[in-house]
């Protein structure tokens, strides 16, 4: 395809209003683009995200905003960076900022690259051409691993999680593709509600084949005990807190790796290939696209925190119509939405 066929066809996309904007916007040129990158401050999550940008060769971007909690930082800061005309790409790492400010990027014509576990789940709500994702696409390896032990052997499941767990969206991904496989999901365990204290005993009363745990935190899981002989599965970062155990995870990518890091080096990857093409006359939505790399899934079985084995998955159907219900909903991701049984 033609550049030119290839921008016009981007551009049919977008609103006329931030077609204008995003037209406006100067190629980088020979200078390179200026990246703006919002980090939030998540300890090795951060570290190993970072390590995986510097692994890709990619230079430091021009500015870095570290986060706290929330959007309003991130507001604040985008704000400042657009009305300063500082940014050519803005880099949203390990948190999802779409919504809150796209209409400062639709304003300014400015891209937003969004690198976060979940970004490939489908997000209705976030509605701007100008904001392009890249994930680790937690939810819907979840959504393909449940597929997986339902077809593999595995007829009855219990979810064990954490009563808020970032958001990710794979407790009920992980539900939805068990059970459309014909496996019943027996209950749902909280680890950290004082409300239903976690007793380990209960998996054994439940006498269930396999154990789905999701947890982004490893005090979540301190106190977690499987019973001998149950599958254990795991979903977001919880097969690398669990480095003890022997267990079945499933990511996009280099699963090999921490998922962070993946991010951190695919998403690097994405914003050198892009610089590239826009030091060439591209302007930096179609780069940013064009540059983008979708990975596959991967199964992977972990023993003591090592990879003994690989194994690749079919994708998530994209539109199935209860995966489309679950990502349009504010509380989508929360397990307290599924109550313990």
């Amino acid at each position: 395809m033609k550049r030119r066929d290839f921008l016009f066809g981007i551009a049919s996309a977008i609103p006329a209003a931030t077609l204008g904007a995003s037209l406006a916007v100067a190629s980088a040129g020979s200078r390179g683009a200026r990246i703006g990158l919002l980090l939030p401050e998540r300890g090795d999550v951060e570290r190993q995200f970072l390590a995986g940008w510097r692994a890709a060769g990619a230079a430091t971007p021009s500015l870095t905003e570290r986060l706290g909690a929330g959007h309003a930082q991130a507001l604040k800061t985008v704000t400042g960076w657009l009305e300063g005309n500082r940014v050519d790409v803005i880099v949203s790492a390990l948190s999802a900022h779409g919504p809150q400010v796209r209409a400062h990027l639709e304003a300014h014509g400015v891209p937003m690259l969004v690198a976060e576990f979940g970004a490939n789940w489908a997000r209705p709500s976030s509605g701007s051409a100008l904001i392009v994702r890249q994930g680790s696409r937690m939810a819907e390896g979840a959504f393909a691993l449940g597929r997986h032990a339902a077809q593999s052997g595995s007829r009855t499941a219990t979810i064990v999680t954490t009563s808020f767990d970032a958001g990710f969206d794979y407790v009920r991904a992980f539900e939805l593709g068990f059970t459309g496989q014909g496996g019943t999901v027996q209950g749902t365990l909280l680890l950290d509600s004082s409300a239903v204290p976690w007793d380990a005993a209960r998996l054994a009363e439940l006498g269930t084949d396999a154990v789905f745990v999701a947890a982004s935190e490893a005090v979540s899981l301190q106190n977690l005990r499987v019973p001998p002989g149950m599958r254990l599965l795991a979903g977001g970062l919880a097969g690398w807190l669990l480095g003890s155990s022997t267990l079945e995870t499933a990511l996009a990518g280099n699963g090999a790796r921490h998922p962070a890091f993946t991010l951190g080096l695919e998403a690097a990857q994405t914003v050198v290939r892009a610089n590239e093409l826009m030091q060439s006359g591209l302007h930096a939505l179609p780069a940013l696209i064009q540059a983008r790399t979708v990975r596959g899934l991967e199964r992977l079985e972990l023993q003591g925190g090592r990879v003994v084995s690989r194994h690749t998955l079919p994708l998530a159907p994209q539109f199935d119509a209860g995966v489309q219900m679950l990502s349009a909903s504010r509380s989508s991701g929360y397990s307290n939405a599924y109550p313990v049984r």
